[in-house]
C-alpha cells in the first residue's frame, strides 16, 4: 500500500499511532448525532434542518458548512417526501 501511495511506511506508522485531534473527535461525535437524527426522521432532513435541530437540542452553535461536509463524508442526503 505503502509504495502505491508513495510513502513511507514510518510516516504511515507514525500517521496511525498519532492521538486524535480534539476537533476530529467532535467531529466523530456530531456524525454520530447526524446519523442518529437522519434515522429518526427517516431521512427527510436537509443540510438546513438538520443544523436547526442539532443547535437547538444540543445548544450548540455549528456551522452549517460543516453539517454540510459531515453529511457529505457519510453520504447522507434529505429525501423528497
Amino acid at each position: 500500500m505503502c509504495k502505491v501511495l508513495h510513502i513511507q511506511r514510518s510516516a504511515y506508522y507514525k500517521w496511525l499511532k498519532r492521538p486524535i485531534p480534539a476537533q476530529e473527535q467532535e467531529n466523530q461525535e456530531l456524525a454520530e448525532i447526524i446519523i442518529e437524527y437522519h434515522q429518526k426522521y427517516g431521512g427527510i432532513l436537509g443540510k438546513r434542518r438538520m443544523c436547526m435541530f442539532i443547535n437547538r437540542n444540543y445548544h450548540k452553535n455549528y456551522n452549517i458548512k460543516r453539517i454540510h461536509r459531515i453529511m457529505n463524508q457519510l453520504d447522507i442526503h434529505s429525501e423528497i417526501r
